[in-house]
This record gives C-alpha cells, structure tokens and sequence, in this order.
C-alpha cells in the first residue's frame, strides 16, 4: 500500500514540475493541455489552478444546476428572486435624495474598509463640510458634494478623514485615482 502511495506522490510531483515548467496543464474533463489561463483560479489546488478548463467547468456547472429541483433551492435565494428589487430601490433613491450624507460617507468606508485604510464618522465629514464651506474645493459647486480621498487608497492612501477633501461629483470623478490633488492647500 505504501509502495502506491509514494508511486502516486511521484506522478503528482513530476506533474508539478512539468506544469510550472511549461506555463500549461492538463484538463481532467476533456484530456486536452492548456495554458493556465485556460483554467479558473483555485488555491486548493497546483499552481493555484483549478483541474478542469473553463469550458469543462461551465458544462459541468450547466448541467448541474439542470439536475437540482428548484423546489429544494435555498431560501434565501428564493427570497431574493422574490423579492421586489423596484421598490427597494426606489426606496433607497428616496433617502439618498433626502440626505445622501450617510450613503456617500458608507461608500467612502466601505472602499476604504476594502483596503484596511480606516474610516471616518459622519460627524467628521459633516464638520469637515463646514469648514470648507459645504463647496467643492477645486470649483466651488455646491450641489452634489461628495467625499475625495486625496492620496487614492489605490496608491495606498488612508481613508481617515485627514485625507479626505470635498468635492463635487464631476470633479471628483475627473481626477479619479489618476494624480493626488489637495486642494486643501489652495
């Protein structure tokens, strides 16, 4: 028994060796060699890569979800497809339009959050606001101001409210995480 196990550890290890060798690996639905990107990213297997193909795994994931009884489908997916998506949105476009404070501020976080940047009450943007005189920085609109963090969190930049500056919404979107303003300064 042992003899077959160190047999297969082998095999699996010369596989390895060749795959990392050669950028390509063999499907285990279809039998053909492909290159790595072919195959779906997995960390639980070789070179982080799942065994079959991406079009091996849509065929088996089609005819999978052919075989299961919807009746016997998760509640809270059922749930979900119940539900009605028009009225809950529009009841979320009705309290953005009241006071988009707390939304606007939760987005920031929540990109922030992504990044493990920090985050800012919104206490702290509302004072910021005042200080600045509720007007985007870089061309005075007072209309749709919205949080910009100066040095991008992409850049690796902190979501505290240290970094943050107000400005509108075309403003914002125009500097994007492409250069890191602060308009603080001017």
């Amino acid at each position: 028994m042992s003899a077959l196990t160190d047999l297969a550890a082998a095999k699996h290890q010369v596989l390895a060796e060749l795959e990392e060798r050669t950028g390509t690996r063999c499907c285990t639905g279809c039998g053909d060699i492909r290159p790595l990107d072919d195959f779906h990213r997995d960390r639980r297997n070789r070179l982080g890569r799942a065994t079959r193909c991406k079009p091996c795994e849509r065929k088996r994931a089609l005819a999978y979800s052919r075989t299961v009884d919807p009746a016997k489908r998760n509640d809270a997916v059922r749930r979900h497809r119940l539900a009605d998506p028009r009225g809950y949105n529009e009841k979320r476009r009705a309290r953005y339009a009241e006071d988009p404070t707390p939304t606007l501020v939760y987005n920031a976080n929540r990109r922030a959050a992504r990044a493990a940047a920090g985050s800012f009450t919104v206490d702290e943007w509302l004072a910021l606001l005042a200080q600045c005189g509720a007007a985007c920085l870089a061309c005075g609109a007072t209309e749709r101001i919205e949080p910009d963090h100066v040095v991008p969190i992409s850049w690796g930049g902190s979501g505290m409210i240290g970094n943050v500056q107000p400005l509108c919404r075309s403003c914002n979107a125009a500097k994007g995480d492409r250069h890191a303003t602060d308009y603080r300064k001017g």
